[in-house]
Order: structure tokens, then C-alpha cells, then sequence
């Protein structure tokens, strides 16, 4: 078990098999409908990579060129008013628990949530997800997108 992230709250762990877990002092049904979400995406991502799988050699055994799609799932968090951003909404995009240097500031939230749609499609992720704050988040975090 690999730790991802640690605070006196909150705990982000990955196991040898590459599941992603957390713990929280503060036990509330959020936390449990947190979880839910997250295992739903793990085995929905699962199914879209075989699907992928799956396709990519159907290409190939028609000999069609087609450039692959990155199967890294991309998160956005949108931050209200951090402290390099005052007065602003940003959204930083991750790769699972990587940042990235993509991110959009602005003092609209609909401008920053419809750059994400447009991130999204830029990384062939689908419509993404809007996840409620958890109560363990940074207060800072607005909500997430997967």
C-alpha cells in the first residue's frame, strides 16, 4: 500500500493493484456515497479500457491506422478564491493524482465549468461528472469533476 496523500483528516492510498482508497476521521454517510462513486468510475473505466482494447484490435486486424487515446482518467477541481487565484474560480485538471499544468481562472464558475467540458473532450474522457466537496476536502475546493 502506497501512500498518496496524508493530513491529519484525510488519508489517499493506492494498493500494489493500483486501487485508489481513502480514510477520513470524520466517518459520514459523504464519505461512504464518496466511495460508491468512486468504485462505480473504477469499474466503469475498466469496461471503457476493454471496450478500447477490444476496438483497437479490430482496427488493426483491418489494417487501420488510428492514433491511440490516452486511457488516463483525467479529474478537475475547481477551487473558489485560492490563494494564487483571489477573487477567482479556477479548475486544475489531474491525472488521477497528478497535477498537470492545465488549469482556467476566472471570476465566473459556468466560464471555468465549461472549460472542463471543453478539457474533457480535448482528452477524449466523455462528459465528466460533477462530485459534491467532501467535508474532509480543503475548504478552498469548490467541487470536483471526473
Amino acid at each position: 500500500m502506497e501512500t498518496l496523500f496524508k493530513t491529519e483528516d484525510v488519508e489517499v492510498t493506492r494498493s500494489k493493484r493500483g486501487t485508489i482508497s481513502f480514510a477520513c476521521n470524520d466517518k459520514t454517510s459523504a464519505m461512504f456515497d464518496l466511495f460508491t462513486r468512486i468504485t462505480e468510475l473504477e469499474e466503469q473505466l475498466q469496461n471503457t479500457v476493454n471496450d478500447r482494447n477490444e476496438a483497437w484490435l479490430q482496427l488493426e486486424a483491418n489494417n487501420i491506422e488510428i492514433k491511440p487515446v490516452s486511457t488516463t482518467l483525467s479529474v478537475w477541481t475547481i477551487y473558489k478564491n485560492p490563494i494564487d487565484y483571489p477573487d477567482k474560480y479556477v479548475a486544475r485538471r489531474f491525472e488521477l493524482d497528478l497535477p498537470t499544468n492545465e488549469h482556467k481562472a476566472d471570476t465566473s464558475l459556468s466560464v471555468v465549468r465549461d472549460w472542463i467540458a471543453e478539457s474533457a473532450i480535448n482528452q477524449a474522457q466523455g462528459i465528466p461528472v460533477r462530485m459534491e466537496r467532501n467535508v474532509c476536502d480543503n475548504p478552498v475546493i469548490l467541487e470536483t469533476w471526473v
